[in-house]
């Protein structure tokens, strides 16, 4: 790239004035909700997302997202007037003020939270759609299937004869600063068709961290310079971010696909076991990682607990599916079996909410301060500031105050004594308040067990683990 001025750093000291102007405005912030009503079960909603606010032209975010969103609304329109309506309902969200903190989707989401974690089935949230021909996916783990097998059917309109999960697998790996997502199980043992998991940055955080419903985030990907700034102008996606719009188009077809197979499949398309696949694989990382190796036997358990998890709940996805297969699968079944999947995306939310954030529900992802995510966040960040504190409590010993005795640390725990009862002790983590929570216990040198309160795998009845039979269906 030929840049016209010459650009000189140092050695300086240098000093430099400026002058920045920004307006301040009280202004009315207006979300636009459609709702397509189903036919058969119209309480339960499958909701569309994305937002209408810009930092200032905002071409691809958020306006190639609000493209797709009125494509595909007036599509879905033509066939509910030639009579082919959804079975489930569709919420077309058309968020504002996304950019100012989230707060149009936040606010509707707190505002309707009862109804919606009663009948909430996935949110679909598409913040652009294409500053490139590279899909991104990032997902909560039962709706990774669904993206792959959507994308298979879908062709690619920059590679002819190719499907979208064609050139999905010929560029795996490719990132991009604005994928609001880290790394998840699949991309770490290779997989090719790589879902990421979700942090925050848009309009799904609401709906997945708070309500816990299962969420996705899908874009077209490429090299986008002019994020959030003045040149996110329709010059530049029609010269160099979708020329054509082709990927525009393809975004439609794709979110499309993904939300009528939500909205007319007899049993939801989730797959129960990635749950399970992932939070084995975070529980692992985590113990063999220094901070979280005093609570690897409890972290083991956890593992052997989601790998339980994955093989359980295959096994009765199984089931169900020779069920259906076979027409013995009767409505009052189907319906037990869809109240089950929806449920696990709650059974692992807690309505305490977090240490310290009690906003955000989630106990196996939480948002970082940044566009990424955390794993077992509860568990994590004790095990940080207890060994952060272990670390303080050695340089206490080193240098006491002027009484003689070391100054007391910022965390406490509860030290239980023989009889069961529990007293306020020195210790060196945090804890995990909430209902449905469990106690990690070990012992300390000397005898006493020392409880952190945590996420309990065991304590939720949706989740197909072993004392409770092969299934929370049975």
């Amino acid at each position: 790239v030929a840049i016209a001025n010459t650009y000189r750093i140092g050695p300086g000291p240098v000093r430099v004035r400026f002058r920045v102007e920004n307006t301040r405005e009280r202004r009315t912030i207006r979300n636009v909700i459609g709702v397509l009503e189903g036919t058969d079960e119209p309480e339960r909603k499958v909701i569309f997302s994305n937002h209408h606010d810009a930092w200032v032209y905002g071409a691809v975010d958020p306006s190639s997202g609000t493209a797709t969103m009125i494509a595909l609304a007036r599509a879905l329109g033509r066939l509910a007037r030639e009579g082919l309506r959804p079975r489930r309902t569709i919420v077309f969200g058309e968020w504002d003020a996304e950019e100012y903190t989230l707060t149009g989707s936040t606010e509707w989401g707190e505002e309707h939270e009862a109804e919606l974690v009663r009948n909430g089935v996935v949110c679909i949230n598409v913040d652009a759609s294409a500053s490139g021909p590279n899909l991104s996916a990032s997902a909560s783990p039962p709706l990774a299937a669904v993206i792959r097998a959507a994308a298979a059917a879908v062709a690619d309109p920059g590679a002819p004869g190719k499907t979208v999960a064609d050139s999905w697998r010929a560029n795996a790996g490719a990132k991009n600063i604005r994928s609001y997502a880290t790394d998840s199980v699949a991309e770490r043992v290779g997989e090719e068709l790589p879902v990421a998991i979700l942090g925050s940055g848009s309009d799904y955080t609401v709906f997945f961290n708070r309500l816990g419903i299962a969420s996705m985030d899908i874009l077209f990907d490429g090299p986008y310079g002019v994020y959030h700034s003045v040149y996110d102008g329709y010059g530049w996606i029609s010269r160099h971010g979708d020329p054509g719009f082709r990927y525009h188009a393809a975004m439609a077809r794709l979110a499309g696909v993904i939300a009528l197979r939500f909205a007319n499949a007899d049993v939801v398309p989730f797959d129960p076991a990635g749950y399970g696949r992932e939070i084995a694989a975070y529980a692992k990382e985590l113990a063999a990682a220094p901070a979280g190796r005093a609570l690897a036997p409890d972290l083991a358990r956890l593992a052997n607990a989601g790998d339980h998890w994955a093989r359980d709940s295959k096994a009765t996805q199984g089931a169900v599916a020779a069920e259906l297969a076979s027409g013995l699968a009767d409505a009052g079944r189907i319906r037990a079996v869809n109240a089950w999947l929806l449920g696990l995306e709650r059974a692992v939310s807690d309505p305490a909410g977090l240490p310290g954030r009690p906003w955000f529900r989630h106990l196996i992802y939480a948002p970082l301060p940044s566009y990424a995510a955390e794993t077992l966040p509860a568990i994590r960040e004790a095990t940080v500031r207890a060994d952060a504190s272990r670390r303080g409590s050695r340089r206490r010993r080193k240098k006491r105050d002027s009484s003689g005795r070391s100054a007391a640390p910022p965390h406490r725990l509860r030290v239980m004594r023989s009889d069961g009862s529990a007293r306020p002790e020195q210790a060196y983590g945090m804890r995990a308040a909430g209902r449905g929570n469990r106690q990690i216990r070990r012992r300390t040198s000397s005898g006493r067990r020392i409880s952190i309160d945590g996420p309990s795998v065991e304590s939720h009845p949706a989740l197909p683990l072993p004392r409770r039979g092969s299934s929370a269906l049975r």
